[in-house]
């Protein structure tokens, strides 16, 4: 009767506290210091995190405010003690068994063989609590960043200001991980515990300046921006491996450098307040693509006509504001994993990988995977939209269609055995289209000295599809676990990215699910891959946000709801787990989800593609709910000091009808029980004087 999942998850505790004082120094630099300190208990034993932080922001200006300067400084420091084990191996534990027995692990049950001199860990997991309390992994981290801004206005040309922007974020970041020598999985190795640490360290520094001008002549306003930017990244780190283990070799690595850089340009025009044009052009470089491919160009161009003050409707009781725009962009991706996956590379072999040429013995080198011509990924967007206000503006909002057309895809696909140094390879592939229409709605219901009641509302609906494929060919992806190598979705031309390809579960008389059995979708007579059909995918087709604020007197309330609809899940959990022959887990008793009692199905390998476990995990879901009240002013001598007392919650409710854990956490809409998400409650003050 052990609940594996109820003793290692629990109820937390963590605190916020945060202190800020802004005011001036030498009455001449408004300055503002933060300090804050956060401790807070992980919902899995054993993890838990702190940190503290101090922020630091300094605005002077100089030469009667032709030059303003801005100083941001962060410090950050965290302590955290990582969890060793996650909430799957608890779903399979064997739940006849207790938490604590005698035995050789130290005083917690284990499934073993053997006798009292030769201890054997048998096969089945290990015991999740155990996992948890006899592995101690920590970690500190120091982080310091911020940014100090100049900016000029010439005084012998008041128009023209020159900007300039320089960045800086490090960390160092350090882990100690130690593991009990009757831990059980090193009771039967030929070293007992662990011990090792390592640190990385991560640099990132950025500039960005530009020259920007401003000048109205009679009706007409312009506004030309030319800038450059730069942003640099670099990291290396020590990684020691487990120095009890004889075996053990260490790792000093250090990252490959990454540089992007770019040249911008823009231009505002507005002609009588009431029409609009934007240009704009970038042209950007990154050290990830090769010589030929390192440089895109993004050019954006943007019009706007001020409706709403024309004669015929600025006189208007209804509409109090109009505004049509258009526009129509490219903007580049460049954001893959290998920053150096265009050059040609070679890593040194290890103990097994050794040549002996007579009485020498000579290390290999090894060819990594390659990919010369990779290069940006474009988006082009093209969008149409109305910005509404009616009734002397108590209703605001907008409403807009756009397309998106994406080619050049970065997407880590496979390729033919033979022709690269490895099977699955980053690489440019394919068109995508997506089309959207947006809608949105604010209003104040109620505005009045005592109540003010605030409504939000916003709605959007995307289509996605696959517009190209190299010579047409469907790619494989959304992998699941409960097979070696087994995928659940496709990009296929016509259809969403990420759809699901699965089988069509066929039933019995009594409706009842029939194991391995799928329709003959072709018609050839034969069940095999060719059956396959593609049915929905894990991105909605709308999704609805609600938002509303309520003041009366000096209570306040706010809330958000969110809605998803039309997102469906494969539920990994089930389809992995709930099977009567996982009862035996290896060669111990297991456990499974109580869903195989709906299926009845025995074998995972023979219903893992069934279209019975892909559900419709529409939401509805209150974020946050919050209900404060202010006092003030408590002293007379300052009119500005007040105290808010807050409550709240968040992750409120969620209402839907999939079965799974949580319907929003499934990745790329499979769910492979993911940590769960913990509903909070919230106590708090502000304290102003």
């Amino acid at each position: 009767n052990t609940n594996w999942q109820d003793e290692i998850l629990r109820n937390t505790v963590s605190t916020q506290h945060n202190l800020t004082a802004r005011g001036e120094i030498f009455n001449a630099i408004p300055t503002r210091l933060s300090i804050g300190f956060v401790e807070q208990e992980g919902a899995i034993l054993t993890s838990n995190f702190e940190r503290a932080n101090v922020s630091l922001a300094m605005n002077p200006s100089f030469f009667d405010d032709h030059l303003k300067v801005s100083l941001n400084y962060n410090r950050a420091f965290t302590n955290d003690r990582f969890a060793a084990s996650g909430i799957g191996g608890a779903l399979r534990y064997d739940p006849t068994q207790p938490v604590r027995a005698s035995g050789p692990y130290g005083g917690f049950y284990q499934h073993y063989t053997g006798g009292a001199s030769d201890f054997v860990l048998a096969n089945g997991g290990t015991n999740p609590v155990a996992q948890l309390l006899q592995n101690n992994n920590t970690g500190k981290s120091f982080r310091e960043y911020g940014n100090l801004n100049f900016d000029y206005k010439f005084h012998f040309l008041p128009e023209l200001k020159f900007v300039m922007n320089l960045g800086y974020d490090r960390t160092e970041g350090s882990y100690i991980s130690r593991g009990d020598v009757n831990g059980p999985r090193s009771f039967n190795s030929n070293f007992s515990g662990n011990d090792s640490f390592g640190f990385e360290n991560r640099q990132t520094e950025s500039l960005d300046t530009y020259l920007n001008y401003k000048k109205e002549f009679k009706n007409l306003k312009t506004d030309i921006t030319a800038g450059y930017s730069y942003q640099s990244f670099n990291n290396d780190g020590f990684n020691s491996g487990n120095q009890l283990d004889p075996n053990n070799a260490p790792d000093t690595f250090v990252g490959t450098p990454e540089v992007i850089i770019g040249f911008f340009g823009r231009a505002n025009f507005t002609y009588l307040d009431k029409y609009l044009l934007t240009l704009s052009y970038r042209r950007d470089g990154t050290s990830k693509f090769g010589p030929n491919n390192k440089w895109g160009n993004f050019p954006s161009i943007a019009a706007a006509w001020q409706i709403g003050d024309e004669d015929f409707l600025k006189n208007s009781e209804v509409v109090s504001n109009l505004k049509l725009r258009a526009s129509y962009g490219i903007t580049g991706q460049q954001d893959i994993s290998n920053p150096s996956l265009y050059l040609d590379k070679y890593r040194f072999g290890n103990a097994n990988s050794q040549f002996q040429f007579g009485n020498q013995v000579i290390q290999s080198t090894i060819p990594l995977a390659i990919n010369p011509s990779i290069r940006w990924e474009e988006t082009a967007t093209a969008e149409l939209a109305i910005d509404y206000g009616l009734f002397n503006n108590k209703f605001t909002g907008s409403l807009g269609v756009y397309q998106k057309n994406s080619r050049d895809l970065l997407f880590a696909s496979p390729i033919p055995d033979g022709v690269n140094f490895t099977n699955n390879i980053t690489k440019n592939i394919g068109e995508l289209q997506i089309r959207g229409l947006e809608f949105s709605l604010n209003t104040d219901l109620f505005n009045t000295d005592d109540f003010n009641w605030n409504v939000n509302f916003n709605a959007t609906y995307i289509d996605r599809e696959i517009t190209s494929l190299p010579l047409g060919l469907d790619l494989d992806t959304g992998g699941i676990s409960g097979g070696t190598g087994a995928n659940i979705q496709v990009h296929s031309e016509g259809f969403a990215p990420n759809s699901f390809y699965v089988f069509k579960q066929l039933y019995d008389n009594a409706g009842k699910p029939i194991e391995g059995a799928y329709a003959d979708i072709n018609g050839d007579g034969i069940v095999n891959a060719s059956d396959r059909y593609i049915k929905d995918n894990g991105a909605p087709d709308v999704t609805l946000g609600f938002q509303s604020s309520f003041n009366y007197k000096n209570f306040d309330m706010a809330f958000n709801l969110r809605a998803s609809i039309g997102n469906y899940a494969y539920n990994n959990v089930n389809s992995g787990s709930a099977q009567y022959a996982l009862l035996q887990d290896q060669s111990v008793l297991g456990n499974i989800p109580t869903s195989v009692l709906d299926y009845d199905f025995r074998n995972t390998a023979d219903v893992l593609s069934s279209d019975i476990y892909l559900e419709n995990a529409s939401f509805l879901r209150m974020d946050n709910i919050t209900l404060g009240y202010t006092f003030n002013p408590l002293l007379k001598k300052f009119n500005s000091n007040s105290i808010r007392i807050w409550a709240g919650v968040q992750n409120v409710f969620t209402i839907t009808n999939y079965s799974g854990l949580d319907p929003e956490i499934a990745n790329n809409g499979i769910d492979n029980l993911i940590f769960p998400r913990s509903r909070t409650f919230l106590l708090g003050a502000n304290i102003k004087f």
